[in-house]
Formats: C-alpha cells, sequence, structure tokens
C-alpha cells in the first residue's frame, strides 16, 4: 500500500462495528481489511481501546461527522450495485472528497436505474476515468473532478489538521493554526498573504508531508517536556513570499477518553477575492490546464459512449449562488467560452463539460457542449425531463442551465 503520508486514524473497533452493522455490503467491505487493521503495529500506545489505519473509510466511521448518517446509505448503494470508490479505502487524505463526489454521481445514476461499473484501467500510474453509466439508451464515459479554491493550501490544512488530531500521545489538547505573512517586504510591495503562492508551495505531496512532519514532531516534543501552552513558528519559503505557519496548543490534559478528544481552530485571510476572477482561474489553471492536460477520456470518441467531465464545484469556496447572479453570470459564461468552447466536442477529448454541486439532490449550473448533437447529449445526461434554458450560444458551443 503507497502512501506518502504516515498520518494514522484513531477509530474504536466496536463503534466502527455498530455503526456498519446496518449497511452489509460495507461491512463485508471493510472485513476484507479487518486481518491487516487488525495487527499489534495498529494498536494505540496510549489509548487501549482505540485502533489505527491508514485508510481513509476509519476516519469517517470514527470520526462521527455530521454528514456520515448521509453517506452511508449512498456508499451501500454503490456497494450492493458493484461499485466500490476505492479511494474511501486507500491512504490519501487529498483524495477523500474527490472520492465523495465520485459516489455522489454514481449514486445519481443508480437512482435512475444505469448500470454502474468502474473504469480502473491504468495508462502509466494513472487511472483513465472513473466509471461507465449505461442504460439501454445512454452510455456516459464519466471523469469526476472536484477541484479546490487554492489546491495545495486546502490539502495542507485539511492534513496538518489530522496529524494533530490523531497523534498518539497521552494527551489531549486544543490547538489554533494560524497561516499568515511572514513579514512584510515594503520595497516589493508584499503585505499579505499569498494563498496562491503557498498553495502552489504545497502542492507537490513530499514537501506538503514533510512541513506536516517537522510540525507535528514539535508539538510532540513539547507536549512531553511541558503542561503549560506553548505557541511556535514554521516558515515556509514559496516563490514569491515566505509564510508562516503559527501553532498554539493550550488546554493540555491526560484525562483521557476511550478516543482522543481535540479541538482545533484554523486561520487565515482568504476573502476579498473577486469570485469572477477565481472562476477564471479555476478553469483556465485546473480545468483545462489539469484536467483536461491529463487526457483521463478517450481521446477518440467512441461510437456508442459520451465522454462527460463532470465538475463538482461544492468545494470552490469563493462560489456561492454567484453562476445563476445576474451581475455575475455574463462574466462566468465569457470565462466559460473563452476556456472551454475550443476544447469540448467530437473532435475533441470531451463531449460535455457539466459543472454541478454534488450531493443527493445535484444542482446543475452549467453543462456545455459543442456539435449538432450537443443539445441533446445533454439533455440525455440529465434525463429527467427537465426544462433547459440555453444560456449562451455561439457557432455549435451552447451553455444550457
Amino acid at each position: 500500500m503507497i502512501r506518502l503520508s504516515d498520518t494514522q486514524y484513531f477509530y474504536d473497533p466496536d463503534d466502527v462495528s455498530r455503526i456498519v452493522e446496518p449497511y452489509p455490503y460495507l461491512r463485508s467491505c471493510i472485513g476484507k481489511y479487518r486481518r491487516e487493521d487488525s495487527s499489534s503495529s495498529n494498536c494505540s500506545k496510549n489509548f487501549p481501546y482505540a485502533r489505527k489505519s491508514y485508510r481513509e473509510i476509519y476516519r469517517v466511521l470514527g470520526g462521527h461527522s455530521e454528514w456520515l448518517q448521509e453517506l452511508l446509505p449512498v456508499l451501500e448503494k454503490c456497494l450492493a450495485n458493484d461499485f466500490e470508490p476505492t479511494g474511501l479505502f486507500k491512504p490519501a487524505a487529498s483524495e477523500f472528497y474527490s472520492t465523495l463526489s465520485v459516489v455522489f454521481a454514481a449514486r445519481w445514476f443508480l437512482e435512475r436505474e444505469y448500470a454502474v461499473s468502474s473504469c480502473d484501467t491504468l495508462r502509466g500510474q494513472e487511472r483513465i476515468f472513473d466509471f461507465i453509466a449505461r442504460n439501454s439508451d445512454n452510455n456516459f464515459l464519466i471523469e469526476v473532478y472536484s477541484p479546490r479554491s487554492w489546491e495545495g493550501f486546502h490539502d495542507f490544512d485539511d492534513e496538518l489538521r489530522l496529524a494533530l488530531g490523531h497523534l498518539d500521545c497521552p494527551y489531549d489538547f486544543s490547538y489554533r493554526v494560524n497561516i499568515n505573512l511572514a513579514e512584510p517586504d515594503f520595497e516589493r510591495g508584499i503585505l499579505h498573504f499569498d494563498p496562491w503562492d503557498f498553495s502552489e508551495a504545497m502542492e507537490t505531496p513530499e514537501r506538503r508531508f514533510a512541513i506536516i512532519r517537522q510540525i507535528r514532531e514539535s508539538v510532540l516534543d513539547k507536549l512531553g517536556t511541558a503542561a503549560s501552552p506553548f505557541a511556535f513558528d514554521t516558515d515556509v519559503a514559496g516563490k514569491r513570499t515566505t509564510t508562516r505557519v503559527n501553532i498554539k496548543v493550550k488546554n493540555i490534559s491526560q484525562d483521557l477518553g476511550r478516543l482522543p478528544d481535540r479541538l482545533g481552530v484554523g486561520l487565515s485571510s482568504l476573502s476579498g477575492y473577486a469570485p469572477e476572477r477565481m472562476f477564471d482561474h479555476a478553469l483556465e489553471r485546473k480545468v483545462a490546464g489539469k484536467k483536461l492536460h491529463r487526457g483521463q477520456l478517450p481521446y477518440e470518441k467512441p461510437k456508442d459512449g459520451v465522454r462527460v467531465l463532470l465538475v463538482d464545484i461544492s468545494r470552490l469556496t469563493f462560489l456561492t449562488d454567484e453562476p445563476q447572479h445576474p451581475a455575475y453570470q455574463k462574466s462566468f459564461l465569457d470565462t466559460v467560452e473563452r476556456h472551454l468552447a475550443e476544447r469540448i466536442g467530437p473532435e475533441q477529448q470531451v463531449d460535455l463539460i457539466m459543472f454541478a454541486k454534488m450531493s443527493l439532490d445535484p444542482q446543475f449550473v452549467f453543462c456545455c457542449a459543442c456539435g449538432s448533437d450537443g443539445e441533446s447529449q445533454i439533455a440525455a445526461f440529465l434525463g429527467d425531463g427537465r426544462k433547459l434554458q440555453v444560456l449562451r450560444r455561439s457557432s455549435e458551443f451552447v451553455v444550457v442551465g
């Protein structure tokens, strides 16, 4: 099992057994890993009732997330129909929410009586696409993409929180993480924290995990020598700026329960960025420049299939209702046309690009196609008879919503 992070997640095996008891397919799936995860190396040194695992599924089940009760029936539905979202069973925190997007998309097709099958063929080290959804009338080849506003920043923030929350040490505590500009540089006009620069520096997993390990070891060392609150800084050099990660730990206690009880708060300045600029950046750098560039969908259009890139925008935190708001919509549509119009169609590597907020009830915001069959392919994909409104038409390129 290849991993770059060495964070193991605490869970109570009795509690996990109770949670999965109503879900036979999930229970069976977890059973495949039980022997491996019950070895002595996965026992906690400081919490005798706890076990540890690198697998994301144990973080989900052991963490009692607020959306756990919503997720479990969806996951069971997928497993019952022979679709296993492998990302939930891997040691990759940065892939977790992307896998959730795939789960919601697969469930949406299953509820409409499609057959859903995984596509796990390898091209080098990359999967081709996420799944195939087909019924008697349609055959969709689906790649799901869940970009984040600042990918490296958010991955660092998530993984640091998990590393501190799951430290195997005999202490509970609360902590605060403040990410900010180390020092202003008045000569160069650098006065504020630059999330783009820090995010770019943290997009390389090896470097990200190295910084997190450094912080984690500092916390462990200080917990072992002092029971009073403490703080320290770690500087991260980017291409243009130096970012300072400040850690403050307090409320240190050795009155332990079955699992660690640690509360973390993150502070950073990510507001004040125009949503139009952020959306343009996301499409240019992430959707067009990163995802489409990878070529995970077949380059040649299958005779009986439609290639779909489903972009889950729910993790683009700068977006709320702006895409539907008249004051923003024209700018957003201009951005979509500028970056995607020449990348969609039978002669390109994707037939449809669908922007949606994925959940139990997906909200489709922009549905993009090009070619004479574009609108009919969108209608077949949505498939619920909803009335579609053409938001932008330019030659054969069309956006509906």
